[in-house]
């Protein structure tokens, strides 16, 4: 008798727990559909920030990695601008003077510019590189806290639809003889869940003012921030370029006023033109019979005709 008593009530507790389980699924299913669908201003404005945010923080993402590409070919131009001073050093020390000079001085110059190049970068990603991923840290806090909002206003649903279910209970039991004692359970139950309700609606406001609060100030420092960030990046790269220049302009008059003697080709490009051939002679004529015949006697005059 006790066994089938204690299995008799083994299968109601299990019963009882598959109706609360389900009941349970049910308003958490139901609070999340009244989250997503009960949206006022306030929802739309702050869906509104959580899509800006989302966008904001794509496109921040991609500077970055572009800012990082930035700083290792920057990189590797300062290690190129070394080797290739270094290059026309070793160049200028198997000539001879001055062209010599001048190419170790070109190897000189590079050599600076690597070290300047070098410079740059490090103060690139002090002033440029950094703040762009702090504030993609910064986008991430901001995502939370709108996160955040999302889930006091599903906690408050859910709370919503458990003083519903528990109203509804407490009118199933209303009037039945012998449920007294389970009514006065229920009622209570339901002051509990109006207490739950009060506190999880005060707890959604308080996180919804300050998560408006906080984007707004977000977005203004936002703005000032990425401008300083923008403005600092110009003015260092124009000081980056001025300093380059200097260098060059320092060195060309160097090597422009190197002498390295006449140029040989100039010869070659106009030759002087060659003189006129000298006048005809008789002594060029006829294979030379001129000549013989210059210097003959006289003929003889012809020998007249006789008459027989």
């Amino acid at each position: 008798g006790r066994g089938a008593a204690g299995g008799a009530g083994g299968l109601a507790g299990v019963q009882n727990w598959f109706e609360e389980t389900y009941a349970s699924i049910n308003a958490s299913m139901a609070a999340t559909q009244t989250a997503n669908a009960a949206k006022n201003e306030e929802d739309e404005r702050i869906e509104a920030e959580v899509a800006y945010v989302s966008n904001l923080e794509t496109q921040m993402q991609n500077v970055a990695k572009h800012t990082t590409g930035l700083a290792k070919r920057n990189r590797d131009l300062a290690n190129g601008l070394f080797e290739f001073g270094l290059a026309f050093t070793l160049l200028g020390q198997t000539e001879h003077e001055p062209l010599a000079g001048a190419l170790t001085k070109l190897g000189h110059t590079a050599d600076q510019l690597s070290l300047l190049a070098t410079e740059s970068v490090g103060r690139e990603q002090a002033t440029f590189e950094e703040p762009i991923y702090d504030a993609i840290r910064m986008l991430g806090s901001v995502k939370s806290a709108l996160g955040q909002r999302q889930k006091h206003k599903h906690a408050l649903a859910l709370a919503r639809a458990d003083l519903d279910q528990k109203k509804q209970a407490v009118a199933k039991l209303a009037g039945q003889p012998g449920k007294e004692d389970r009514v006065a359970f229920a009622e209570h139950a339901v002051d509990k869940a109006k207490q739950d309700v009060e506190k999880a609606r005060d707890d959604f406001e308080a996180v919804s003012a300050r998560v408006v609060r906080e984007v707004e100030r977000f977005k203004g420092e936002k703005a000032r921030d990425l401008k300083a960030v923008v403005v600092d990046f110009c003015a260092l790269q124009m000081e980056h370029h001025k300093r380059l220049q200097e260098q060059w302009t320092q060195l060309l008059p160097d090597l422009e006023s190197v002498d390295v003697g006449p140029d040989p080709t100039e010869y070659f490009e106009s030759p002087p033109p060659l003189p006129p051939p000298p006048p005809p002679t008789l002594a060029g004529i006829a294979g030379g019979r001129a000549d013989s015949f210059a210097g003959a006697p006289p003929s003889a005059p012809p020998i007249p005709p006789r008459d027989d």
